[in-house]
């Protein structure tokens, strides 16, 4: 699968890691020098598994540039919620999954407003 994650922090870097870990293609979205960390050495996840680092398929501020996926992780914070979505549009596939890992339990109902009602799932993640 081709899976991206948006706002790559605490949640998205977990499960880009583990995701790729498996063998899916995974894109990581973020900005600044977070990106530029990206970029240059990867995501490592230090655990009880050890240390484990993936490369990303794709680590860009634009989403534009990753084209459709299979999923979206959406994890960035409650305000950046809306514009983070609209520049996710250009990533939908008629069967992309967008699944928010947000704090609150209305992210997915605001997600609605600008992603189509088929591309919207919850989601909720405990590590």
């Amino acid at each position: 699968m081709r899976i991206a994650t948006v706002a790559t922090g605490g949640i998205g870097g977990f499960l880009a890691i583990k995701l790729a870990t498996i063998g899916h293609q995974v894109a990581t979205i973020a900005r600044g020098a977070h990106l530029d960390w990206i970029n240059q050495n990867g995501l490592t996840l230090d655990g009880p598994l050890g240390r484990e680092t993936i490369r990303s398929w794709i680590a860009t501020d634009d989403p534009s540039k990753v084209g459709n996926v299979d999923a979206i992780i959406f994890g960035v914070k409650g305000d950046g919620l809306e514009a983070a979505a609209e520049a996710c549009l250009p990533m939908l596939g008629s069967d992309t999954v967008v699944v928010p890992f947000l704090n609150g339990v209305e992210a997915a109902d605001r997600l609605l407003k600008i992603l189509p009602e088929r591309n919207v799932a919850n989601g909720m993640a405990q590590v």
